[in-house]
């Protein structure tokens, strides 16, 4: 028999995560003792500012204390003993609603500079939800994260733990062209690789892998797939080096970045890394995982879970909720300065309840990058 997810209630049915804080972790950009535990910014080799409590989210070395208000609701759907490996869904509604935190990218004409994905809506009945939070760099930033379509993936509950839940994106930012495979007839013709050859694009390749071949550790696991959109900008109504509660992001003022993101969140581990798939040898245009000079930024970036930590599964009795993350990278091109980045965001939650229920039902669609 399966382990339930929250005890004493059924398998099938409707959940949520609500973020909370965790310990002081090194962040991705630190010149020692990355992501372990630490007290000072001299447990992080004395890099400046590395020392912070979770949640938090670091891209191309900025690094960004993230909402604890965050909420991942999802349904599931059972699966057989002794694998019990269930089938989760992220709600969406509609994708194409109005989004109602980004008025300023439905203007017609689109003369704020969305991307493309940015001007088509976002989920108006989302089950991934995370409060507008504030970014300290360029005199203070306001960002805001939007689900723009389901989401799917699993939760193990075997009791010794089976399932390998790690997730792995290498990605190469050479454009594959539309059938999104390196070598074939449609491949565009190569360009430099810099920020205005093959960064100064939204095209490359990530290539997701489920496992690393070792069992994840006993508790019970959480691996969840979320198309979302990342909207970051200077917010004209909020006083100075501030974001206020509920900004959103409107007509003229300025868009200092938007990205198109695939996380896949994970309580097992998480890794990622810049390579060169296609042979022109050409792999990153951009700032990387930390920053262009810095010899660690194409990766591996490697969050481990485990005793290691500081990713964790939620305990059996559900008194520990899971701590999760995910690593991947992003080809924001001529939107933001950064160009190709990698993100990492590591994220503790409380144990798991039973809330009102949904229905979900979610077919991905095969795309590219990813």
């Amino acid at each position: 028999m399966c382990a339930p997810i929250v005890p004493s209630a059924a398998i099938a049915n409707t959940y949520r995560l609500n973020g909370t804080t965790g310990e002081k972790r090194c962040t991705t950009n630190s010149a020692a003792n990355r992501f372990g535990t630490c007290t000072t910014d001299a447990d992080c080799g004395s890099t400046a500012g590395a020392c912070l409590q979770l949640p938090w989210v670091t891209a191309d070395g900025q690094v960004m204390p993230f909402a604890t208000g965050v909420q991942t609701n999802f349904t599931v759907t059972p699966g057989t003993f002794p694998t019990c490996e269930h089938s989760a869904c992220v709600p969406c509604g509609n994708p194409h609603a109005s989004c109602a935190g980004i008025p300023g990218c439905e203007v017609a004409g689109n003369p704020n500079g969305c991307v493309p994905r940015g001007t088509q809506g976002c989920c108006d009945q989302p089950g991934f939800i995370v409060p507008t939070f504030f970014v300290n760099i360029l005199g203070g930033l306001c960002s805001r994260v939007d689900q723009i379509d389901c989401g799917v993936g699993v939760v193990n509950t075997s009791n010794p733990q089976t399932g390998d839940n790690d997730v792995i994106k290498m990605a190469d930012t050479s454009d594959p062209g539309p059938d999104c495979i390196y070598g074939t007839t449609d491949d565009p013709p190569h360009k430099l690789c810099t920020a205005t050859g093959e960064g100064n694009d939204l095209n490359g390749k990530i290539v997701s892998t489920i496992g690393n071949n070792s069992p994840d550790m006993n508790g019970i696991q959480f691996r969840l797939t979320t198309p979302e959109l990342s909207t970051t900008w200077t917010d004209g109504q909020s006083p100075g080096g501030t974001c206020a509660n509920g900004s959103t992001y409107d007509d003229g003022e300025l868009l200092v970045s938007q990205l198109v993101l695939k996380a896949e969140p994970t309580s097992a581990g998480a890794s990622g890394a810049f390579v060169d798939m296609n042979g022109d040898g050409c792999r990153r245009a951009g700032s990387g995982f930390i920053a262009p000079t810095n010899p660690d930024t194409d990766g591996p970036i490697t969050v481990p879970g485990g005793a290691a930590g500081p990713l964790r599964p939620q305990s059996y009795d559900g008194t520990v909720g899971p701590v999760t993350g995910a690593v991947s990278e992003v080809f924001s091109g001529p939107n933001s300065p950064i160009r190709d980045i990698g993100f990492v965001a590591i994220t503790p939650s409380n144990p798991a309840v039973v809330v009102a229920a949904r229905t979900c039902t979610c077919t991905p669609v095969a795309g590219c990058p990813e």
